[in-house]
This record gives structure tokens, C-alpha cells and sequence, in this order.
């Protein structure tokens, strides 16, 4: 029996199969369609019969894909709520980001099984000083379930809760605890579950480890044992004394030196954090967290947040400091929302007084500002906690933000590096760059103009293939690009004296003393100025264009007396305004050059020549 996250990651790895496959489909297709367009486009050439009703069956498959996978409940929880309205690329996305999700949830069920096998460990190693058939006849319970968890059989949660429920009142036994609230309601539970006798043991101390724990005793009086006992409507007979063995405590290692020694103690108080935070989430009824788990957390994700913060980040700068900073604060709080929680065993630690002195001489942070923060969960608040919960989930964000940004810019570095053979194979791989290039940019906030990944893909971008859609975020990167690159060369230029190529200075012949239009871009002055010198033009006519404005302003432009050629960049002006400029230019017989990469001077040279090198040189002989 498998579990249903694994099946969730084998029902999501199959449809995101699919959908891939059906989108390789979709990229051949549309290099076919273009390829039909482009003949339509200039010789009134119809589009192939066979090539219509391939679309039309790609379409309806999608349409039946589609609707398949809104219906399956495995991936429903992750598609967005207009999953019938939108394209392949973003039921993609998120179907990636749900299997990342099952990824994780099957790490933390392996954790789990792993807790529990130390459980019914610990509860294999119990033995008990009366009689031993109750712990006996659990213990071969909790060792068939052990062999079966060992097998990599699913076990429910229900079917393990029991026994972890059995391993804490047996601590509370121990610890002196039998008499408090949460205790009874855990014998009530071991009652229900097995036998009174083996709860009368438990309570009494009758059951301990095979091996005892050295340590002081710490054990509560014969008459507070037996409360419980008769809250459940039983009179033991002559109860035996508790067991004297040391309660669990928190253990801080001591490397070599202080500030090793520090951190070991403050990763030591995250760990314990944890673990009582699963402890406390098991008793929680209806699977809802209580204030003791929710402070719990809010405690290891503050140690996290410190952690993260000295080794991800360098020390002294001010982004340590101030991260560090809030990891302090954030840290006290989480302290004082445990001890308000009623949890003191961490926070009453003198391990943890001497962490939080620690960091406080790393940051300067005043005493009373730390203070203020111990006594700021009091009393405790469920309400405060979450509002604490959030504010350290996007703290710890902000700080994983540069390795989750660097991690995907290595992804587009892998994907650029390596070697492909055949069209659709780097039609695919570029598809996958720009769904990169869109999670940086949407959801990483990185700008178009950052630097690292302009070095990523500035050796690339000219062999990227045709066909390819490119997202808005992709054009916005291209663009800056691009106007990187013609600025560079224009900066290059007015340094010294560069000997132009062998298009430019024919281009040069073509355009000299002429005036030339361009529309898209965003050029500084001395670019403008080095394009217009170097072609000889009597005049560059350089308009940028908006995502949104009307294109109507340009129709006088482009139609203007004198205008040799226009050049229209695609990549920023886009390809429905694109389309009016073309018009505008028609309607007056304007010769025009569709400029699709980048715009310094050599690229346009190449492209004039190619595009209009025998019409503009019709007209320089009229």
C-alpha cells in the first residue's frame, strides 16, 4: 500500500508527462504554421489541408487534457481556479511547484517514519517490574508495526499515533508529570487503546527502560502517581514508587571554540523545538495546532533564521547585521512565547540565556530592547503567535531569496552548456529558459537588468531559436540586454577610433547623407549619436514605444518625406504594433526592416542589407 502523497507525486509526474509531450507537440506544429504563414504572407500560398487538421486535433487534445486534469483530485489541490481557462505553460508551472510540494511532504513522512521507529524502539527497550504480560503483548504489537514500517509499507497515522501517545505518559511517569491534564487524557487514551493494567503500571512507574538513565532523581510523591488512577475509576493495590530516573533534558555540545560552542547550542535548541513542537501537534485535537506547538515553532524557526543568517551571509555587513538583528529579537520572542506557553524547560535553560547574551554582543543589541521582547508574548496569545509565525516566514524568505536566485540562474547555465542535437530539442530547451527567466523576474522580483543573469545569457541569446514565445518577462530581459550591449559598443567606440566591418561601411554606402526611422528601444544619447555618425545619416529618428500606447502617432512619422528605411524593433515595439507600423509603411510604398535580436550597429547593418540592400540600392542610383 502506497501512500497517497506518493500517489499524488505519480499522478502529478505522469499529467506534468503529458502536458510536456503534448507542448513538443505544440512547438513542431508551430514552426510548421509559421513556416505555411510565411508563404501565405508573400505569395497567397493556402495553408496545407493535413496541416489545419493536425491544429485542429492538437487543440481538442489539449482541451480534453485539460479537462481530465481539472477533474483529478490529485492535482486539483495545486491548479490555479481559472485551470480551464489558462495555457499549458502556466498549468506547468504549477504543476512543478505541486510536485516540489509532494517532494517535500514525502521528506517529512520519511521523518516521520523515522520518529516513529525510534518510538516503538524505545518501547521495545521498556521493560516492567510487575506484570510483564500487558507491556509484553504491546511490545509484539509494536514489533510487527515496526517490521511492516522497516518493509516500506504506509502505515496511517492513526494506526502509529497510539504508540507515541504510550512513550510520553510513560516520560511523564518519569518526569513527575502523571498528575497534569494533558497526562490523564493520555492514560485515558493507553486505557481505551490496550488494558487497565498496563495504564496502572505506567502511571505507578512500573514501567522503565532496560537500561536505566544515570542522573539524579527528580520523582514526584506515591499519592500524586496514583491521582490519575483514580480520576479513571480504579483503587490500586499497594502502588510502588516511582521510578527515580532523570527527566530528559537538553544536552548542549561543546566544540572547540566559543562562538562553535554557541552555535552548536543554539542548533541544539532549534532541534529540541522541533521535536516538541511534533510532540505537542500529536495531542492537538483535530489536527489543529495549539498555542504550545505554534510557540514551538516560532522558537526553531527564529534559531533558523540565525543560523542561516551567519553562515549564508558574510559578517559585519550591514545586511548580516540587520538580519542578525531581527534574528535576535525574533529569537527572544520565540523564547518568551514558549515560557508563556507553559513550556520552561528550554527557555529556563541557562544554555538558552547564554545563546541569547551571545547574540546579543554580535549585533550591540541594547539589554533592554531584548527584555522588552522576552515580555512581549505575555500573556500568551494564539492570535500574537501566528502574527510571529508570519513575520518569521517572510523574514526567512528575504533571506533565501539570493540562494534560491542563484540556484536558478546555475539551472539556466546548465541548460545553456549543454550540448543538443536537433531543432525541437533546443526549441524545448530555450522554452524551459524562459520559464527560468519568468520565476526570476515574477516571482523572485529580480529586474530585467541584472547583472549576473545578463552574463548567463549574453553569450547565448543569438543562437536562441526562431518559434520561440517569448514570455513578457523574457522580452523585458532580452531588451536590456540588448541595450547593454549597444551601449557597451557605443562607450567602446568614443574611447578611440574602431575600424567598422565590411556590412557596416556597405550599409554606410546605402544610407549616407539619408534619413532613417527607428521605433522601439530605449537607447542612451551617445548610442543614438554613434549609430547616426557611423551610417552617415543626416538623420536618426530614434522613438521608443509603450506596452500600451496607440500606435497612430507613429503613422505620421514613419510617412514622412525623406525617410529612407524604418527599422522596427520587434522585441520592444511587439508584434501587433508591430503590425501598424508595417501598414503605415505600405501605404506609402516605405521600405521598412523587421529588426528581431538586438540593436547595435553591426546586427542592424546585417539586417538592412539583407532585408532592403537591393531596394535602398535601386534608390541611391535614381
Amino acid at each position: 500500500m502506497i501512500s497517497s502523497v506518493d500517489s499524488q507525486v505519480v499522478a502529478i509526474e505522469e499529467y506534468l508527462g503529458q502536458i510536456r509531450s503534448h507542448r513538443r507537440r505544440g512547438i513542431t506544429l508551430a514552426a510548421q504554421l509559421m513556416n505555411g504563414a510565411e508563404q501565405l504572407k508573400h505569395v497567397g500560398a493556402f495553408l496545407p489541408e493535413e496541416l489545419l487538421h493536425e491544429h485542429n486535433d492538437w487543440r481538442e487534445t489539449w482541451i480534453q487534457l485539460r479537462s481530465r486534469g481539472c477533474g483529478e483530485q490529485a492535482l486539483r489541490e495545486f491548479l490555479p481556479e481559472d485551470a480551464a481557462e489558462v495555457d499549458m505553460c502556466q498549468w506547468e508551472r504549477a504543476l512543478k511547484l505541486g510536485l516540489e510540494i509532494c517532494q517535500r511532504r514525502r521528506v517529512e513522512q520519511e521523518q516521520k517514519r523515522q520518529q516513529t521507529l525510534e518510538y516503538l524502539q524505545k518501547i521495545l527497550d521498556l521493560r516492567s517490574t510487575g506484570d510483564p504480560q500487558p507491556l509484553t503483548r504491546l511490545q509484539e504489537r509494536a514489533q510487527e508495526l515496526k517490521s511492516r514500517l522497516l518493509q516500506g509499507e504506509f502505515i496511517s497515522t492513526e494506526d502509529i499515533q497510539i504508540y507515541r501517545v504510550f512513550w510520553e505518559l510513560v516520560l511523564d511517569a518519569r518526569e513527575g508529570r502523571i498528575d497534569e491534564p494533558a497526562s490523564l487524557n493520555r492514560a485515558v487514551q493507553i486505557n481505551r487503546a490496550f488494558d487497565l493494567l498496563l495504564t496502572l503500571q505506567v502511571v505507578r512507574g512500573q514501567i522503565v527502560p532496560t537500561v536505566e538513565q544515570s542522573g539524579p532523581a527528580n520523582p514526584r510523591s506515591r499519592t500524586t502517581a496514583v491521582k490519575p488512577v483514580r480520576r479513571l475509576s480504579v483503587v490500586p493495590s499497594s502502588p510502588a514508587k516511582a521510578v527515580e530516573t532523570a527527566p530528559p533534558r537538553l544536552e548542549i555540545a561543546a566544540p572547540a571554540t566559543d562562538d562553535r560552542r554557541e552555535q552548536q547550542a543554539l542548533e541544539d535548541i532549534r532541534n529540541f523545538a522541533r521535536k516538541s513542537s511534533e510532540s505537542a501537534k500529536q495531542d492537538a485535537p483535530e489536527e489543529e495546532p495549539g498555542a504550545l506547538a505554534t510557540a514551538q515553532d516560532c522558537l526553531a524557526e527564529a534559531a533558523d533564521y540565525v543560523l542561516e543568517t551567519l553562515r549564508e551571509l558574510p559578517a559585519g555587513q550591514a545586511a548580516w547585521k540587520s538580519h542578525l538583528r531581527h534574528g535576535v529579537l525574533f529569537f527572544a520572542r520565540g523564547l518568551a512565547a514558549v515560557r508563556s506557553a507553559g513550556a520552561g524547560q528550554v527557555t529556563d535553560a541557562p544554555q538558552s540565556r547564554q545563546v541569547l547574551r551571545w547574540l546579543q554582543g554580535l549585533v550591540e543589541e541594547p539589554d533592554s530592547v531584548v527584555e522588552r521582547q522576552l515580555m512581549s508574548m505575555e500573556p500568551i496569545d494564539l492570535q500574537k503567535l501566528q502574527q510571529l509565525k508570519r513575520e518569521l516566514g517572510e523574514k526567512l524568505y528575504e533571506l533565501r531569496r539570493p540562494r534560491r536566485i542563484n540556484r536558478i540562474l546555475d539551472r539556466i547555465q546548465r541548460r545553456l552548456a549543454t550540448n543538443i542535437d536537433g531543432a525541437e530539442q533546443n526549441l524545448e530547451r530555450w522554452q524551459q529558459v524562459v520559464a527560468d527567466v519568468d520565476e526570476l523576474v515574477q516571482d523572485e522580483q529580480v529586474a530585467p537588468c541584472h547583472r549576473e543573469l545578463h552574463e548567463v545569457l549574453a553569450g547565448s541569446v543569438d543562437q536562441m531559436p526562431t518559434g520561440l514565445l517569448e514570455s513578457r518577462s523574457m522580452r523585458k530581459v532580452l531588451a536590456a540586454i540588448d541595450r547593454s550591449v549597444a551601449d557597451r559598443e557605443a562607450d567602446e567606440a568614443l574611447r578611440g577610433s574602431p575600424e567598422l566591418s565590411h556590412n557596416v561601411q556597405r550599409a554606410a554606402q546605402l544610407l549616407a547623407g539619408r534619413k532613417v526611422v527607428i521605433i522601439g528601444g530605449a537607447p542612451r544619447p551617445r548610442t543614438h549619436k554613434w549609430l547616426q555618425e557611423s551610417l552617415g545619416l543626416s538623420e536618426l529618428v530614434w522613438e521608443t514605444i509603450g506596452e500600451h500606447e496607440a500606435t497612430l502617432k507613429f503613422q505620421e512619422i514613419v510617412q514622412a518625406p525623406g525617410v529612407a528605411v524604418v527599422l522596427i524593433l520587434v522585441r520592444w515595439v511587439g508584434h501587433g504594433h508591430a503590425d501598424d507600423i508595417r501598414t503605415y509603411c505600405l501605404q506609402v510604398r516605405r521600405p521598412y526592416v523587421t529588426v528581431v535580436r538586438g540593436y547595435c550597429l553591426e546586427q542592424l547593418a546585417e539586417e538592412i542589407l539583407q532585408q532592403r540592400g537591393d531596394e535602398l540600392r535601386v534608390g541611391n542610383s535614381l
